[in-house]
């Protein structure tokens, strides 16, 4: 019995170890993007802003 509850309590601690997590942070071209997306525009407009939010991110 005493095994058992150390084997789950190393397996616990062992799954819950501090992960470094990557935080998603948008450019600012598309952060511009997604705020313009359901503006009334052009459509060649609305894509040159989703080919800059894109060759932003590729930049990255």
């Amino acid at each position: 019995m005493r095994g058992l509850i150390l084997t789950v309590v190393i397996l616990i601690a062992a799954c819950s170890q501090n992960q470094p997590q990557k935080r998603h942070q948008e450019t600012a071209e598309c952060q511009r993007y997604r705020t313009m997306m359901t503006a009334p525009m052009s459509p060649e407009a609305h894509n040159r802003l989703k080919v800059a939010c894109d060759l932003s991110v590729k930049a990255r």
